[in-house]
């Protein structure tokens, strides 16, 4: 399970004056965002790393189904494809092979430009999770 530290929270508010806490309002440099699409909705949107999966697929309306909601039952796990984008042309090329995450207890990962979240397949045999649960 991968934990957000304290810098994937972003800046601390400032302090005015009167000691009370400001808003600092920053534009994100684009290595502090990453696209993330659903394929199964066709949807897109920018999350920061660390942010947890689940909340970036409810903004997507992406339907990723549940079941324990900690990560033990494998209901939500889904296919992770990592693709680094170019600076200068902006095309995205896979980066490897992609990876399977239980998206309930997922952050999105730093260091890519851009991932797709792809469903996992329901086994005929051993049901949804290769568990039957």
């Amino acid at each position: 399970m991968v934990v957000a530290s304290a810098s994937d929270a972003g800046p601390a508010p400032a302090a005015t004056a009167s000691g009370a806490a400001a808003a600092v309002t920053s534009t994100p440099k684009p290595a502090d965002v990453v696209t993330v699409y659903f394929r199964q909705e066709g949807t897109s949107t920018t999350a920061r790393p660390g942010e947890d999966f689940m909340d970036v697929a409810s903004r997507c309306k992406a339907d990723i189904p549940t079941g324990c909601l900690h990560g033990s039952c494998g209901v939500c796990e889904v296919e992770l494809f990592k693709y680094q984008v170019d600076a200068e042309s902006g095309e995205a090329r896979e980066a490897g092979n992609p990876v399977v995450m239980r998206a309930c207890v997922a952050k999105v990962p730093r260091g890519w430009g851009r991932v797709e979240v792809g469903m996992m397949a329901i086994d005929q045999v051993w049901g949804q999770d290769g568990w039957d649960t």
